[in-house]
């Protein structure tokens, strides 16, 4: 089983849309993939057409379910959804420790002739997610957008959360998102960065600012479903091929 965070430098990222899409552009290329949402907002589930109001999830009345696949939503082309639930009240650091391991071992019984591939999408604010992936994951992407924002998150990053998430095992890689070579600043926040930045430390390819993709959320669609012709769609599957290769899984 293969693990893959994704997780936002900072809010509105567009790390949700990322991790769905990437998803599915995972299971295109036919891997068994499992989309996780550890995020209390469930907003990965528009992604993929699971109703608002469906309860299933990997909570149950505050309780991780004995079952994931009492929790799973399957999509047409067999990407297996799991949505985080719903809780009444955030547990404290024991309880969230005892859970992710709880979840480690559900994850392990799922069957599949092929190796798992499970993208996480992974809230900015709990560092005790954060340390449980350090451990436990294979490739983190941290997503970044190229605006003002991203020097201080840059400047945070590095001194304080990248000492803190490395371990052996464990990659890590930084990713553009909504680029706008057409607009002036994010155009010229983009090159500063490419030149800055460790280049082994980019995803090469980057994501870019595409129409299709907020139209394909408001009907509840990842990008390629709702359209094949958007730029994304080919920018996703690079990415996915990419993955692939780092985490030496075979069609």
């Amino acid at each position: 089983m293969k693990l893959i965070a994704v997780k936002g430098l900072f809010g509105g990222a567009g790390t949700t849309t990322i991790a769905a899409n990437l998803a599915n552009a995972m299971r295109r290329r036919k891997h068994p993939v499992i989309a996780l949402d550890l995020c209390a907002t469930n907003s990965l589930r528009l992604h993929f057409g699971m109703p608002i109001g469906d309860p299933r999830g990997l909570f149950r009345s505050g309780r991780l379910v004995d079952d994931l696949r009492e929790a799973a939503f399957e999509t047409d082309n067999g990407l297996i959804y799991l949505p985080h639930g719903e809780i009444d009240e955030q547990p404290d650091r024991t309880d969230i420790e005892g859970i992710l391991g709880g979840l480690y071992e559900l994850l392990q019984r799922f069957e599949s002739p092929q190796e798992l591939i499970v993208f996480i999408d992974v809230p900015n604010s709990e560092s005790t997610i954060l340390n449980w992936l350090t451990t436990h994951a294979e490739i983190m992407l941290h997503v970044l957008t190229p605006e003002p924002r991203a020097y201080p998150a840059l400047r945070y990053f590095s001194r304080i959360t990248w000492p803190q998430i490395q371990h052996q095992g464990l990659r890590h890689w930084l990713l553009l998102n909504q680029c706008a070579p057409h607009l002036e600043l994010s155009r010229d926040i983009a090159d500063l960065l490419r030149r800055e930045l460790d280049p082994h430390l980019l995803v090469p390819t980057f994501i870019q600012r595409d129409q299709h993709i907020p139209e394909a959320l408001a009907t509840q669609q990842t990008t390629f479903d709702f359209t094949i012709g958007a730029q994304a769609n080919v920018e996703f599957a690079a990415i996915a091929e990419w993955l692939e290769e780092r985490l030496e899984v075979k069609q």
